[in-house]
C-alpha cells in the first residue's frame, strides 16, 4: 500500500555497508570464472558454479546483516513502546493533566485559546425527575444508529420504560455526498421506529432529543452548527450547516413535521444528564467507545469567550477533549502513520490515542515498525503492509487477554495477516505484548482526562464516595483490561480523592431524552 513507501523509513547503514562489501569480491569472483585462462569446456560450468556461489554467499550475508543492523534498533524500539504504553503518572500523566487544564482554561476565555473546544450546550439546568411522558431521542454515534422512546411517569425520578431500536449506519450515509444522504437516513430510521412502537399501543411522543456525538458549536439547546467531522464520517454539506435544521428538512417529508427538537445534546451531555437524574453525585460525562470525550458543569461566568444566558449560573461545557494535544503526550511513531493515513489528519490526536476505532489499527502499526525492523514478523509484513484495518479493535482486545498455552488469539491475529503457521510463540508473544501496550496507554490516558476534568469542575479534592464520572461507550464497557488501566491510573493521580467510574448504559440516548423532556 502506498501509506508504506510513504512512511516506513528503515535506514540500514549496516546493511547498505556489507551489500558494498560482498558485491565487489563477488562480482571479482564472477568476473575470474567469465575471463580465467585454462578453464576450457568447463568455463561455462564454472562460471555458473562461481555466480551460484556469489548469489547463496549474498543472501546469506543480506540476511545475517540484516538481523545484526536490526537486533538492536528492534530492542531500541521495543523498550521505547513499552515506556511510552507504561504512562507512569509521575513525570507523565500528572505533566498531561497540567497541560489538559491550561488548554482548557484557555479555551473558556478565547475562542482558538486551545486544542480543547470547549463548547457551552447551553445547558444550565438537568433534568430533576419531575418530568412526565414519552420522549424520543436519536443517538448518532460513530458507527450505529438508535432511536429511543422513553416514558416517564409520575413520581421523583421514574422512568417506566425505554424501548430502543438500531441500525448501522451505511456508508452511503456517513460518506455521503450530500446532507439528505446522511439525515433522510435517519429520519427514515426513525419513522420505522415510531410506527412500530405506536403499533404497540405506546402513545405518540411529541418532542425529540437528538444526540449528535461530534463538534458542534451551539447557539441554543436546540440549535447548532457542526465545525467539523470526527469518527470517519465525511458526509458533504453538513459543516457550518445547522444539524437541526437538516433533520427537520428530512422529517417534514416522512410525515414527522409535528415533531420538535426540543434538545440537540452530545453524548456526553446526555450521559451527564441520565446519571444526574436521580443522583447528584455525578460531576462528569465521559463517552469511551468508538470515539472519546467529556463534559462536566461549569459555573457560566467562567465562560468568558462569548455570552452564555443562564438561569441558574452553570452551564455544561463539552470539552471536545478528543482535540486536544501536548508535549507531555507518549506518542510512538505508530501515532503519526495513523493520523497521517486518517480522513481528518492533524485533528483529534488526543481521540486518536484512546478511541476504539483506532486501538487495532495503532496494534496493527506498531507491529508494521517492528516488521520492517528486523527479521520478526516476516510472515506477516506483507499483510501488515498491504491490508487496511487488518487488525480490529476486538481482535487486539482478544490478543491482549490470551492466556492459552499456544497463544490462539495472537496466532489467528498473524494468520489473517498472511502468517500461514499462525507465527512462531515469541512472535505472537510481541502482539500480545503490543496490544496489551496500547489498550493499558488508551486506558491510563482516558484517566488523566478524567482527572483534568474533575479539576475544572472543582471537584478533584473532593471526599471518598462524594463524586462520580458518568461514562458509556463500548470500550470502557467492555475492555476490562482498559478500565482496569484507568481506575490504576485515577488512584495514582488522585489518591483517596479518585472518584468512582460508574458505567451509564444508554446514557446518551436516554439522557437526550430526560433533556428534551426538561427542556419542552
Amino acid at each position: 500500500r502506498a501509506w508504506v513507501a510513504r512512511r516506513v523509513r528503515c535506514p540500514r547503514p549496516q546493511l547498505a555497508m556489507t551489500l558494498s562489501e560482498w558485491t565487489a569480491p563477488l562480482l571479482g569472483a564472477f568476473s575470474r570464472g567469465r575471463g580465467g585462462a585454462g578453464l576450457g569446456q568447463y568455463g561455462a560450468a564454472v562460471e555458473l558454479t562461481a555466480l551460484a556461489a556469489a548469489c547463496g554467499a549474498l543472501a546469506w550475508g543480506v540476511a545475517a546483516s540484516r538481523r545484526s543492523a536490526g537486533a538492536a534498533e528492534f530492542a531500541e524500539m521495543r523498550r521505547l513502546v513499552r515506556e511510552a504504553c507504561e504512562a507512569p503518572a509521575k513525570g507523565v500523566l500528572d505533566a498531561v493533566v497540567d497541560e489538559m487544564v491550561e488548554d482548557m482554561r484557555a479555551s473558556l476565555t478565547k475562542a482558538d485559546g486551545g486544542r480543547t473546544r470547549m463548547l457551552p450546550a447551553f445547558v444550565d439546568a438537568l433534568p430533576d425527575g419531575a418530568e412526565e411522558g414519552t420522549f424520543y431521542a436519536l443517538d448518532l454515534g460513530g458507527t450505529n444508529l438508535r432511536c429511543l422512546a422513553v416514558t416517564l411517569g409520575s413520581g421523583a425520578s421514574k422512568i417506566e420504560s425505554v424501548r430502543h431500536s438500531e441500525c448501522e449506519i451505511p456508508p452511503s450515509a456517513y460518506s455521503g455526498d450530500s446532507a439528505s444522504d446522511l439525515f433522510g437516513f435517519i429520519a427514515g430510521a426513525l419513522r420505522e421506529f415510531i410506527d412500530a412502537d405506536t403499533a404497540q399501543g405506546h402513545p405518540r411522543g411529541k418532542t425529540l432529543g437528538f444526540t449528535f456525538s461530534f463538534p458542534t458549536e451551539q447557539t441554543a439547546v436546540n440549535a447548532g452548527k457542526l465545525i467539523e467531522w470526527t469518527k470517519g464520517f465525511t458526509t458533504k454539506g453538513v459543516i457550518g450547516a445547522d444539524v437541526v435544521d437538516l433533520l427537520g428538512d428530512e422529517l417534514a417529508p416522512r410525515g414527522l413535521g409535528d415533531l420538535r427538537v426540543s434538545a440537540l445534546v452530545n453524548d456526553t451531555v446526555g450521559v451527564l444528564a441520565r446519571a444526574r437524574y436521580g443522583d447528584n453525585r455525578a460531576a462528569a460525562g465521559v463517552i469511551l467507545g468508538t470515539g472519546t470525550n467529556a463534559c462536566y458543569v461549569a459555573k457560566a461566568s467562567d465562560v468568558t469567550k462569548q455570552a452564555v444566558p443562564s438561569s441558574t449560573g452553570d452551564m455544561v461545557i463539552n470539552i471536545e477533549w478528543g482535540n486536544f494535544y501536548g508535549d507531555a503526550l507518549p506518542r510512538l511513531r505508530a501515532d503519526e502513520w495513523l493520523d497521517s493515513d486518517s480522513t481528518n489528519w492533524g485533528e483529534q490526536p488526543f481521540e486518536k490515542m484512546i478511541g476504539g476505532m483506532y486501538l487495532g489499527p495503532l496494534v496493527q502499526y506498531t507491529l508494521t515498525m517492528f516488521a520492517h525492523t528486523t527479521a520478526t514478523l516476516e510472515g506477516a509484513a506483507k499483510g501488515l503492509s498491504s491490508i487496511e484495518n487488518a487488525i480490529s479493535s476486538e481482535a487486539a482486545a482478544e490478543a491482549a487477554d490470551d492466556e492459552s498455552l499456544e497463544l490462539f488469539a495472537c496466532g489467528t491475529v498473524l494468520v489473517a495477516l498472511g502468517c500461514a503457521d499462525g507465527g512462531s510463540m515469541a512472535e505472537r508473544a510481541l502482539v500480545r505484548e503490543t496490544a496489551r501496550g496500547i489498550i493499558r496507554r488508551a486506558g491510563r490516558l482516558a484517566a488523566a482526562g478524567v482527572c483534568a476534568t474533575l479539576r475544572m469542575a472543582g471537584k478533584d479534592t473532593a471526599p471518598p464516595g462524594e463524586v462520580q464520572v458518568a461514562v458509556d461507550g463500548s470500550v470502557f464497557e467492555h475492555n476490562s483490561r482498559f478500565r482496569n488501566a484507568m481506575s490504576e491510573a485515577l488512584r495514582e493521580l488522585m489518591g483517596g480523592s479518585a472518584p468512582a467510574c460508574v458505567l451509564a448504559n444508554d446514557g446518551s440516548g436516554v439522557g437526550a431524552a430526560l433533556l428534551s423532556a426538561a427542556y419542552v
